[in-house]
């Protein structure tokens, strides 16, 4: 097994936050199955470090039936029948069809577990980009340059291209955009400002392509199946991409070896931004620091400002909040704001759910 027995029951059971278990009644359900399961754990326990086995089982499940794979399994998953058209209710538990389709697709699954990463591509989250950039637009920064650091397939890069709407008088973005997003802010209102995008460049491991239908349905399944709005809202997501991908560069390469590669085909003369949310998650133990060395190397050469959304317990191994930080709403995420080089200082901005359903800024 790629993860001990122990290690991997401890994941399982710690991995639905408390707030999303109200909503996420599929996931609550398999997790419980796959725990009670020992040939479920035993391909959970496939998946190698460092990714995250409950991310990869369940996202490899997904990805099938929404490909076509045809099985009962599919009337379970509200995301799968909204997609294919299914109308018919299933006739065994949810939980059966789970470990029968297991079963039937083994060697397929047994594929996406080794190979397959955690490509939450999570269009909310530009929110968060969007309320932080104002501040520098408040600040006098009229023209920033972009680099989303585990970028997905590079749909935060279009920040500016959503239509975000923070109160009844604060928005930006165009207002016939196809993606509108309505985060709830329990802090401060941003200003409604941003400065001009004038380069954007993502960075991933694995980047996907937009036009690429394995790719788009990955991104997909990757979701939880009970959210067929966040769902619908990703595929136009994904449909902006394609009309607006003149806009944006992907670059395939590792956080920590390619970060300053990547920033140096940044032309020099703009504000640089470098944004990170939920990838530093992903490196291995030792790999934070490496992380927050580069970042400051690169701003030691030019104007960074690095914004990092990550988990408590991830922005203290970057070292931009001390150890025992907490949060104030429980399993909320921490924003981050560092002003890098020499002399860099990071002040907390605010937290936010770590999907940006609501927002609490400073």
């Amino acid at each position: 097994m790629s993860n001990s027995k122990a290690a991997l029951i401890k994941h399982l059971e710690g991995w639905i936050p408390l707030e999303s278990r109200q909503n996420n009644p599929t996931y609550v359900r398999l997790i419980a199955a796959v725990l009670d399961n020992d040939e479920l754990l035993e391909l959970a326990s496939c998946v190698p470090e460092p990714q995250l086995p409950a991310n990869v089982l369940f996202a490899s499940v997904h990805f099938l039936l929404l490909q076509g794979t045809v099985h009962p399994l599919a009337l379970h998953y509200p995301t799968v029948r909204l997609r294919h058209g299914l109308n018919l209710n299933p006739t065994a538990t949810l939980e059966d069809d789970f470990l029968d389709f297991t079963r039937a697709n083994r060697d397929e699954l047994l594929a996406l577990l080794a190979t397959g990463i955690t490509q939450t591509n999570e269009v909310a989250r530009s929110a968060i980009l969007s309320a932080v950039l104002g501040d520098l637009a408040s600040e006098g920064v009229i023209e920033v340059s972009v680099v989303d650091a585990g970028c997905s397939a590079g749909l935060n890069l279009l920040v500016d291209q959503y239509r975000i709407t923070c109160s009844p008088d604060v928005a930006t973005g165009p207002e016939a955009s196809s993606v509108n997003l309505f985060p709830h802010h329990r802090g401060r209102v941003p200003s409604g400002q941003l400065p001009s995008l004038v380069h954007r460049v993502g960075l991933d491991q694995q980047p996907l392509d937009p036009s690429n239908h394995r790719d788009a349905t990955w991104l997909a399944a990757c979701l939880w199946p009970d959210d067929p709005t966040r769902f619908t809202r990703l595929q136009a997501a994904l449909n902006l991409a394609l009309r607006h991908r003149n806009l944006f560069q992907l670059h395939a390469g590792d956080l920590i070896g390619d970060l300053s590669r990547v920033a140096m085909t940044v032309p020099k003369g703009t504000h640089l931004v470098i944004f990170t949310s939920w990838a530093a998650a992903y490196l291995k133990p030792g790999e934070h620091a490496a992380l927050t060395r580069q970042v400051d190397e690169i701003g030691a050469t030019r104007e960074v400002t690095w914004l990092s959304f990550e988990h408590p317990l991830t922005a203290t191994a970057l070292g931009l909040v001390e150890p025992g930080f907490c949060t104030k709403w429980p399993g909320a995420s921490v924003l981050t704001r560092r002003t890098c080089g020499a002399t860099a200082r990071t002040v907390v901005v605010g937290e936010a759910h770590p999907h940006a359903e609501w927002i609490n800024l400073t």
